[in-house]
């Protein structure tokens, strides 16, 4: 099916792939069986970008797609564009809802796919990644967990750099910016036994609740493969829902997701916590030293190679809890 010929044209300011390219159909094998692959959008007042989050998820032509898109009630052109792919979109709903947490959990408990995903409204997908996704996870069994490299960029578009995510908890709990986090979900996919697992996301936290759910959903995954490809682009702008090591907002909140990962960590026992908390301790000092008189790199350098034996006693304690 070309797809291409059957959606309406695009708005002209959509300069990415999807404006006018597509997956070819025959990627996919008419022989083999792949897994349905639920894309959940939570949305809110994005109606300049959210016609290309739309395209880049349909015209990856997938198969066994389901689109659900959770909009809490935009007063922008969201529903124009909305009504607009209707036909394609599995299930939409435009209404006040309490905050980005309470929209993502209505919508996977909506969805009916073997593999779930994530995706902000002003974000895309590079093309042919379900392709990548759909044959992975009909090769594997068990609860795993598929994450890919993710391109950083302006509002605009223009590149800003590309992150390879970690795959082991530890580098995921220390912070401190030494292993890239999968910073955006549009660089992961899962196993929905994952997120029946872990369960809802935390309505009372609109900032932090994707961080919760990673160092949740690594404990539960049976495998974490990291893939060469880039799957996403994750448009970094001034209403970002992000932190700035830099910032003393940032720091307060790199806290926050510190005592985060203590309480998620608590099953690897005390041992591991101890070097857990040592490692956020070094962490934060050394985000605290001052720039003025070199301080800074004087000293960083002795923090790093303290926090390296630290990552490697926690590498040896990270043992996967019984469950």
């Amino acid at each position: 099916m070309n797809l291409l010929n059957e959606l309406p044209p695009p708005n002209p300011n959509i300069k990415s792939w999807c404006a006018n390219t597509q997956t070819a159909p025959d990627t996919y094998s008419e022989t083999q069986v792949y897994p349905k692959i639920s894309i959940i959008m939570p949305s809110y007042n994005q109606g300049a970008f959210i016609e290309e989050t739309i395209r880049s998820i349909l015209l990856q032509n997938y198969p066994v797609l389901e689109l659900i898109i959770m909009d809490g009630g935009s007063t922008d052109e969201t529903v124009d564009i909305l009504k607009k792919y209707d036909k394609w979109i599995h299930f939409w709903v435009s209404k006040k809802d309490n905050g980005q947490s309470d929209a993502m959990n209505k919508g996977w408990r909506k969805a009916t796919g073997d593999v779930i995903a994530f995706i902000n409204s002003d974000d895309y997908y590079e093309p042919d990644v379900l392709a990548r996704v759909g044959s992975f996870f009909s090769a594997t069994k068990g609860k795993n967990m598929l994450l890919g490299k993710t391109r950083v960029i302006e509002s605009d578009g223009t590149e800003i750099k590309i992150k390879t995510p970690c795959n082991r908890y530890s580098h995921l709990a220390v912070l401190g910016g030494r292993h890239a986090m999968p910073n955006n979900p549009v660089g992961y996919f899962y196993s929905k036994e994952i997120q029946e697992e872990v369960g809802d996301f935390d309505t009372n936290d609109h900032y932090s609740m994707d961080y919760r759910f990673l160092l949740k959903a690594f404990k539960s995954a049976d495998h974490l493969t990291v893939a060469k490809a880039i799957f996403g682009n994750y448009r970094y702008d001034d209403h970002t829902k992000t932190f700035n090591n830099n910032q003393e907002k940032g720091g307060q909140v790199r806290l926050k997701l510190q005592r985060m990962a203590m309480e998620e960590s608590a099953v690897f026992g005390e041992k591991y916590l101890h070097y857990l908390q040592k490692s956020h301790e070094l962490t934060n000092r050394k985000f605290a030293l001052p720039r003025r008189f070199g301080i800074q790199k004087m000293l960083a350098p002795r923090l790093d190679k303290q926090l390296e034996n630290i990552d490697k006693r926690l590498l040896a304690l990270e043992v996967k809890p019984s469950v």
